[in-house]
């Protein structure tokens, strides 16, 4: 029999390989891309041999795990069961118990004091306006703290009561290593371990409003005063390709086909407001959440979050498909610098593709 809680995360990760197949994969799927915006496979792994003589990753990290979510098998691990501050890895839940409670996405809120005192990271301001949705894509895409603190204050209870959530939230899940102190996670008290993170990125990944936030590359908002572009910081995401028109193709084709924005291929290409694209030209294409290349051997990257903080180090949570079909959960905390924890988890995949196929 399998329990309840591994139910969820079983259902979880069906429902995002069922979105993979080859009739539901459109406008779902982001390939990880290189630091230069060209594609890039895994990287080279950095290896070393275990107590028993095993080749495995050796991983420049305080921990890491490499999760198989619809087995249940933690396929290679490092201090997996250390409980650790996690930083914002925290958003992960603040978004999950928030959307549970079917709050209007739509609404206007205005941005109170205690959002933004102290937030360290936020793009909010005091007594602006803006819709409830656009604080998920804050939390979700930039990671901002003041917007995970609207969400908590915006629950049925207040912020107090909506921690007590989440902990709540983590005990229903099995997550028996996580409790959580504060939303966004800039409380040092917000704790996990590698192991109960890879089993929340799936459970949240699982949910289709939140992987389609953590899967974009920028958003824009709007506010009663001002418009503002952000843009993700989780670095596994991004890149562009080339495109040469063909009959019938328009700006507002291209960008519904690769799950992008007129103004992002205007911009891209130099193109002016009003004009026209011909057949054959050539246009670079900043790709969003479409699969792009259905030959391409690279990674597509389901979900991912990243978090921050002295005590917790450089940190990443990601739900991630294989060339082969395979989903995985990849975490590292605690690298030595952001560019280390997506470098890290390129590693660990170049490892797993050079296994041999089960």
């Amino acid at each position: 029999m399998v329990d309840d809680t591994r139910r969820l995360f079983i259902c979880a990760a069906i429902a995002i390989a069922v979105s993979a197949s080859p009739v539901g994969a459109a406008g779902s799927e982001v390939f990880w891309h290189g630091e230069e915006g060209e594609q890039s496979r895994a990287a080279k792994p950095r290896l070393k041999k275990d107590g028993n003589g095993d080749t495995v990753p050796d991983v420049r990290a305080a921990a890491a795990i490499i999760y198989d979510p619809i087995s249940g098998e933690v396929i290679w691990e490092e201090n997996s069961d250390v409980r650790r501050s996690i930083a914002s890895l925290t958003k992960l839940m603040t978004v999950v118990v928030f959307l549970e409670s079917e709050h209007d996405l739509s609404e206007t809120i205005t941005v109170s004091r205690s959002d933004v005192r102290r937030a360290s990271t936020t793009y909010l301001r005091r007594n602006e306006r803006l819709r409830v949705d656009d604080l998920l894509h804050l939390a979700l895409v930039a990671s901002d703290n003041g917007a995970a603190r609207a969400l908590a204050r915006l629950s049925a209870g207040g912020s107090e009561r909506f921690v007590e959530r989440m902990n709540e939230k983590a005990v229903v899940l099995g997550l028996k290593s996580t409790v959580f102190t504060d939303p966004s996670g800039l409380d040092a008290g917000n704790l996990s371990t590698a192991y109960d993170l890879s089993r929340l990125i799936v459970y949240a990944g699982g949910n289709e409003k939140i992987s389609r936030v953590m899967r974009l590359r920028e958003h824009r908002i709007t506010t009663n005063r001002r418009r503002v572009r952000i843009r993700n910081t989780n670095k596994l995401l991004g890149g562009e390709i080339n495109h040469r028109v063909t009959r019938g193709e328009t700006l507002s084709v291209l960008a519904r086909r690769y799950d992008t924005t007129i103004s992002a291929i205007q911009s891209a290409n130099a193109l002016g407001r009003r004009t026209l694209i011909r057949i054959g030209q050539q246009l670079r294409i900043p790709t969003g959440n479409r699969n792009v290349d259905a030959s391409s051997s690279d990674v597509i990257v389901w979900a991912g979050k990243t978090g921050f903080i002295r005590k917790a180090g450089y940190c990443l949570a990601a739900l991630l498909q294989l060339p082969q079909g395979k989903l995985v959960a990849v975490v590292v905390l605690g690298a030595r610098s952001n560019a280390a924890r997506f470098q890290e988890t390129r590693r660990l995949i170049g490892w797993l593709n050079m296994r041999p196929a089960e």
